[in-house]
């Protein structure tokens, strides 16, 4: 869900931990990482803290 949000704020973002549950025999685990440029930090922390609410 962040990573839409983001992209469509136009924060360029990617998702580390994508083939995590492929590797876990799990359908499912909280934690996913995104990497975005340093200068968009602020405004994504922002954006996925307004998601969150």
């Amino acid at each position: 869900m962040a990573l839409g949000k983001l992209e469509s704020e136009g924060i360029r973002n990617f998702l580390i931990d994508k083939f995590l549950p492929l590797t876990h025999a799990t359908a499912y685990i909280e934690g996913y990482r995104l990497q975005l440029d340093a200068p968009d930090v602020l405004k994504a922390k922002a954006i996925i803290d307004s998601i969150k609410e």
